[in-house]
C-alpha cells in the first residue's frame, strides 16, 4: 500500500500511528526518545509526504496517483492477512529483491534538427514560466514541465491545461510586460 495508512491498515490491532513527511518524522521520533509518545504498537513512517504517491518510478503526479491507490486499495479484501512464515521464505530465496539493474530510459530530443529544437526548448521554457507549476496532473501529464515540453513538441495543446487561458496569458503579458510572440496566443477581443 503506497499511501499513508495503508500498511497500517492490515494490522489485527487498533494501536498504530502513520506519520508522514520528514520534519513530521523527525518530531515524531524525538517524542519518542523523551517518551512523550506511548502506547503504539506500530508505526507507518513515509518520508514523501504522501507516502510513495508522486515518488520515483511514479508516473502520474502525487494526488493522482494517491487517489489511484486508494481506489485500487478500496477493492481489496479490508484486513488481507500477511503469512510471516511465507514472507520469511520468499526474502531469503530473494525473491523481494530487486534483481539486475534499473536502466533509465533516454530522453527523447524535441526535435532532431538542432535550430527547431532549440526554437522548441524557447517555447517549452516561456510556457513553463506562464504554468502555475501545480503538477496537477489534469492535463493529463505528470508535471507542469512534462506538459510544456509536449506543448512545443506538439504532442499536446496547450489549452489542454485547465489554468492556462488567453485571457490569464495576456493579463500575465501586461503586468510584466513580456513577449510571448514565440508561443502564438490569440488575442482575446472583450
Amino acid at each position: 500500500m503506497g499511501y499513508i495508512g495503508g500498511f497500517a491498515r492490515m494490522l489485527e490491532n487498533e494501536r498504530w500511528l502513520s506519520i508522514a513527511g520528514l520534519s513530521n518524522l523527525v518530531k515524531l521520533f524525538q517524542d519518542i526518545e523523551t517518551g512523550k509518545l506511548r502506547g503504539v504498537e506500530f508505526i507507518e513512517c513515509w518520508s514523501s509526504p504522501l507516502g510513495c504517491c508522486g515518488g520515483s518510478l511514479t508516473v502520474d503526479g502525487s494526488y493522482l496517483t494517491r487517489g489511484k491507490i486508494i481506489e485500487l486499495s478500496n477493492r481489496l479484501p479490508q484486513r488481507l492477512r500477511i503469512d510471516i512464515e511465507d514472507a520469511k521464505k520468499r526474502y531469503e530465496e530473494g525473491s523481494l529483491s530487486l534483481q539486475g539493474k534499473l536502466l533509465p530510459r533516454p530522453l527523447k530530443p524535441l526535435d532532431t534538427n538542432i535550430l527547431k529544437a532549440v526554437k522548441k526548448m524557447k517555447i517549452r521554457d516561456n510556457l513553463l514560466e506562464l504554468l502555475p507549476k501545480l503538477d496537477c496532473g489534469l492535463c493529463g501529464c505528470p508535471s507542469c514541465a512534462i506538459f510544456a515540453e509536449e506543448v512545443a513538441s506538439g504532442q499536446e495543446d496547450k489549452e489542454s491545461c485547465i489554468f492556462y487561458t488567453s485571457q490569464r496569458i495576456n493579463k500575465l503579458k501586461n503586468l510584466y510586460n513580456i513577449d510571448l510572440s514565440s508561443l502564438n496566443i490569440e488575442e482575446e477581443n472583450d
